[in-house]
């Protein structure tokens, strides 16, 4: 979800609140920080849950635009994505970075969504069999000492950034 506006974050908000139905999924979006608490209410109607697009592991100091797990979780956000590919490349967020976070989060009792996959929009990783190890050395480094249980409240998704914006399609089966 990357509205530009309240209005449009709102409107998003409320279709994929309709689109849910009566579907049992366990669902959330994750919102743009200036959009969280406007969308919370269309989302609970839909039985959605609300989630962050990122936070920051520490909870409070001089960290200019930074958003603390508090903050986020102050609007009733319960998810947090943490590592997604344009957070590891454009903001040079590290894999001992996405632990610290993963853990703020956990303990914070909130939930992480940890994104793993090609950090480059580059064809030739996937193609060269890559992905499978950029993907096991990420979860292993992302999940550095989290307790078996606390895994369990981990989400994984397999980002395939060679598939973003590129017409090309990652089929399910590899997704899984």
């Amino acid at each position: 979800m990357n509205p530009t506006s309240v209005e449009e974050a709102i409107s998003l908000a409320k279709a994929i609140a309709d689109g849910k139905g009566s579907s049992k999924a366990q669902v959330a979006i994750c919102t743009p920080h200036p959009f969280l608490a406007a969308c919370k209410p269309h989302l609970e109607k839909g039985g959605i849950d609300l989630g962050a697009q990122a936070c920051y592991f520490e909870q409070k100091g001089a960290y200019t635009g930074a958003t603390s797990t508090s903050m986020i979780r102050s609007v009733g956000a319960k998810h947090v994505i943490v590592g997604h590919s344009e957070r590891r490349t454009v903001f040079h967020q590290t894999d001992e970075m996405v632990n610290q976070i993963i853990h703020k989060v956990l303990s914070d009792n909130m939930l992480p969504i940890l994104c793993v996959g090609e950090t480059k929009a580059r064809m030739e990783e996937y193609e060269s069999g890559l992905n499978t190890q950029i993907c096991a050395i990420q979860l292993a480094k992302g999940l550095k000492g989290v307790s078996k249980e606390d895994a369990k409240k981990v989400t994984i998704a397999y980002e395939p950034v060679w598939a973003i914006g590129t017409g090309l399609v990652c089929d399910a089966s590899v997704a899984q």
